[in-house]
């Protein structure tokens, strides 16, 4: 897969993730990636663009470490040197290491954080019993009709964790 050829592969989307959990239980996935590396903060790499036909490739699953600007900015070079153009949208986890790799490789690129990390996060703050009202607020926000309405949401978000004392949660949203 490292060696695959990238070049003509219109990209308009591309997703960062490191999958070490799934590398670990998943015995197929493990066999045919290999085992990522052990230890705090360690990780295989996955990068999955969406070309522009919509379908969703993977181009690339490399061990490494999650917070390594260095480690994702070789893999980055890689798929350059390979042949993937610059994608237009950069979807990833809140990992610093993408982000500092992104603008080394590609500094065009647009960056989204993941919905669902962020998500994520901002139920991490919740009780139990608070996280399925929260994320169907939170769901809201993110499949709002526009910009405006997304606003409207997450304020009304906001004001519900002021509410419910849920401050921290409404601190993840904002920050995260």
């Amino acid at each position: 897969m490292r060696k695959q050829t990238t070049k003509g592969s219109q990209t308009s989307n591309v997703f960062w993730d490191n999958l070490e959990e799934v590398l670990r239980i998943n015995p197929e996935l493990r066999d045919y990636y290999g085992s990522p590396p052990q230890g705090e903060g360690t990780g295989a790499k996955i990068r999955e663009p969406c070309v522009a036909d919509g379908r969703k490739v993977i181009l690339a699953v490399e061990p490494g470490y999650r917070e390594s600007t260095e480690s994702w900015s070789g893999v980055l070079r890689n798929l350059k040197e390979r042949g993937l153009n610059c994608p237009r949208l950069v979807i990833g986890d809140g990992h610093l290491g993408i982000w500092g790799a992104l603008s080394n490789v590609y500094p065009d690129a647009a960056e989204q954080r993941c919905r669902n990390h962020k998500i994520m996060n901002v139920l991490d703050k919740l009780s139990k019993k608070a996280q399925p009202q929260a994320k169907q607020r939170l769901q809201g926000m993110a499949y709002a009709e526009s910009p405006i309405e997304a606003e409207e949401k997450r304020d009304t978000f906001l004001a519900w964790c002021g509410r419910e004392g849920y401050r921290a949660a409404g601190e993840t949203l904002l920050r995260d």
